[in-house]
């Protein structure tokens, strides 16, 4: 088993790894340092040795374990050629390749006399032999902690199915891509120490990448894994004394936002089984928690900062690894891909890499994509680079491809129900009702779990209770796939139950409801049932923002059902009031602008409903000043109204000015608002309101010559753009060289 472990592994190293596993390899078997160099071109020598007879050993280090022994041998073709011109006293040859005999034999004949032996071809068999008896190597070469997928497969088929295999599963993909970090070996120093830790950090950090490589690591030890997430009770019921097992509990203090882990005394259960665990040998722990839900944590209560962070856990914060975490990432998809030298050094150039490890849509899934539609040519390094910046620019193409072939009915019926969101940050729990919905049950939270990790950062972003999508290229995407798909079109219409679903829809899928056959009728369908349920409701907030939805689908679909619509809603009783002047001013430029005669004769009605509604909710100078500019943007002219709000304001303006004149007031206004009141009371002035007048100009005078106001320029400096991780960073990327 373990033979099987250290052979699959062996694939997931680069070259430059492979080069610093053979230098290992041989000091154990010669027991002499070989020169090894820095990533870059070598000229046919990756390892050299020069006795003090100027004895000239040459080793050449080929990982080319998926490419297998046809690519292999015509490589070293190629570098036969380097060998003649650098002519070494002794050649060998290390390779992940497994040789035959005759494959041997077939090398020593390409090299002609420099390989002396078939001792100096070590091919993978001879490797696994080696790291089988020699644990400090394994130790030194991390990858290699790792389980194959063979032996992955095996422990899946052993293990119930329950959630604890399909994290097995999980594990086994993302192992494909990982590359260890210091984050990763911090996390296993304080599981050594402590027997438990917890990793934090911002949404796509890695959090949940680093726990499962540390369960991998633990899972070729010998520990059985167990997935908790979700209830430590599962935790309990798992434990088996005479058993070494690792419990993972990603997102212990919930996922979207702090849940309240003092119900059900939850808090002491966690407490109690993080005492079971750090007192047990063979027992260990991992929790995850985004960094705003830790701190929401600590703040919650002294009874759950005391139980859960005490001194028999550690904390890591992942944040301060960020920056070198996607540069071995970024290493590691690179060298999957398979490009060739000249094409990977684009990738460590310092003119290049900034822009992809900075970029604000940085995601392995998206760089894996489009490296692998590059062909592999010694000419492809800028357009393997172009093309990565273009996927994380522009990832329309991939989003096809996950939405259509990868994604499963839970995780789509996820995507719709952030498509119907009114906002651009949606409430979580909003979006879980309609995803419970347009799924037809409620989704169970271990599997809510699961999709929104599967999603996070590829598809959304989750942060503090809220949820989004992670870039906008994704709505275009799913503006354009629902426009020719019926069935999606179908089940978003009929999921709609609210005034803000409906909002979402129109100004979201108005090009769908055009294209599909039905679209107008079952737009008008889900219209009727919500103004049914509107009745009692006229003159609110909603039901402006329902009016503004059946405006917009007039005015840009220009479907009688629509126009009918509209004259039906604008016909009842709209002198009531709505709270939001926004609302007010939206629904009168929305009839005013509209393009249809019917619908502009009602412009009158709505501008004095929105002056009425406005004037309700003015009681001092700032709400006055703010009504204003709605008057404006109303255009109320000389209208009664009008007439009537001027002689309002007047009035509050004097009440305001009064107060600054007998001394109760003088901090409650700035200079711009004591300026507009001046005016205010300049233009309607008579003898009453010259002192006040007087009042506000040495108000105003005051408070320009307050100590804040002279001289305020802040102070910059300039600030350095040299990051002290940039050397750490540039080594890493130089193993693409």
């Amino acid at each position: 088993m373990g033979k099987k472990m250290q052979i699959m592994a062996l694939a997931r190293f680069s070259g430059t790894e492979f080069e610093k596993l053979t230098y290992d390899l041989l000091f154990e078997r010669e027991k002499v340092r070989y020169e090894i160099f820095t990533p870059g071109r070598d000229g046919g020598i990756d390892l050299r040795y020069v006795d003090n007879q100027q004895f000239f050993t040459l080793v050449q280090c080929k990982q080319m374990m998926e490419s297998g022994y046809p690519k292999l041998k015509s490589s070293l073709k190629k570098e036969f050629e380097k060998c003649v011109e650098l002519n070494p006293d002794r050649y060998m040859l290390y390779t992940s390749v497994a040789l035959t005999p005759g494959n041997k034999k077939e090398i020593k004949e390409i090299f002609r006399g420099y390989i002396k032996s078939d001792s100096d071809i070590v091919g993978r068999d001879e490797i696994d032999a080696i790291l089988s008896s020699n644990h400090e190597i394994v130790r030194r070469h991390p990858k290699l902690w790792f389980p194959g997928a063979d032996f992955l497969d095996e422990i899946v088929n052993k293990y119930e199915r329950n959630q604890s295999a399909a994290l097995v599963t999980e594990i086994s993909g993302m192992l494909t891509s990982f590359a260890p970090s210091e984050s990763f070996f911090d996390a296993i120093a304080m599981l050594e120490e402590k027997n438990a830790c917890i990793l934090t950090g911002d949404p796509g950090v890695g959090k949940t990448t680093v726990a499962q490589a540390v369960a991998a690591k633990y899972l070729k030890d010998g520990y059985k894994i167990i997935d908790v997430s979700g209830d430590i009770d599962n935790a309990n019921l798992s434990w088996h004394p005479d058993q070494r097992q690792f419990f993972y509990f990603d997102d212990f203090l919930g996922q979207t936002r702090l849940f309240d882990i003092t119900a059900k005394n939850q808090d002491s259960k966690i407490h109690q089984f993080l005492n079971r665990v750090t007192n047990t040998p063979g027992k260990k722990i991992v929790f995850t928690s985004r960094e705003y839900i830790i701190q929401q944590g600590r703040e919650l209560s002294e009874r759950v900062n005391g139980k859960l962070f005490s001194d028999r856990i550690s904390v890591l914060n992942l944040n301060q690894y960020r920056m070198k975490t996607r540069a071995k990432i970024l290493v590691a998809l690179v060298w999957r891909a398979g490009l060739s030298r000249d094409c990977r050094r684009i990738f460590a150039d310092r003119r290049y890499y900034p822009k992809v490890l900075g970029h604000r849509n940085f995601n392995p899934r998206l760089i894996d994509a489009s490296l692998s539609e590059i062909g592999v040519t010694e000419k492809s390094g800028h357009l393997a680079f172009d093309r990565v910046l273009q996927m994380l620019d522009t990832p329309e193409e991939v989003w096809g491809h996950m939405f259509s072939s990868q994604m499963t009915l839970v995780e789509l019926n996820l995507s719709f129900a952030l498509l119907l969101s009114p906002q651009r940050e949606a409430d979580f729990d909003n979006v879980l009702t309609l995803w419970n919905r347009l799924v037809g049950h409620a989704i169970h939270p271990i599997d809510q779990s699961r999709v929104l990790r599967t999603l996070e950062g590829v598809v959304i972003h989750v942060a503090a209770g809220s949820i989004r999508f992670s870039n906008p290229s994704i709505v275009d995407y799913l503006r354009h796939s629902i426009s020719s798909n019926s069935i999606w079109f179908s089940s978003l219409v009929r999921s709609i139950e609210s005034v803000q679903e409906f909002e979402a829809f129109v100004s979201n899928l108005l090009p769908a409801i055009k294209a599909q056959d039905n679209g107008v009728d079952l737009t008008n369908q889900v219209a009727s049932k919500l103004y049914s349920s509107l009745f009692g409701t006229f003159g609110s907030d909603l039901w402006a923002r329902f009016l503004l939805s059946i405006l917009e689908l007039e005015e840009k679909l220009k479907d009688s059902v629509f126009s009918d619509f509209c004259t039906n809603l604008l016909d009842v009783d709209i002198a009531r009031t709505a709270d939001d002047p926004d609302l007010v001013v939206a629904v009168y430029k929305s009839v005013s602008g509209s393009s249809n005669a019917k619908v502009a004769e009602y412009s009158a009605d709505v501008q004095r409903w929105g002056i009425n509604s406005i004037r309700w909710h003015v009681s001092d100078w700032q709400d006055g000043l703010q009504a204003q500019d709605f008057y404006s943007d109303l255009d109320a002219g000389d209208c009664a109204e009008a007439i009537e709000v001027e002689l309002e304001m007047r009035e509050i303006a004097t009440r305001a000015a009064s107060s600054i004149e007998f001394g109760e007031s003088s901090g409650d206004w700035d200079s711009y608002e004591l300026s507009r009141m001046r005016d205010f009371l300049a233009d309607y002035q008579d003898e009453d309101d010259e002192s006040l007048i007087r009042v506000l100009d040495r108000q105003i005078m005051i408070i320009d010559h307050s100590p804040e106001n002279l001289g305020g320029t802040a102070g910059y400096s300039n600030a350095r753009v040299a990051n002290s991780d940039d050397a750490s960073i540039q080594a890493i990327l130089n193993e693409l060289m």
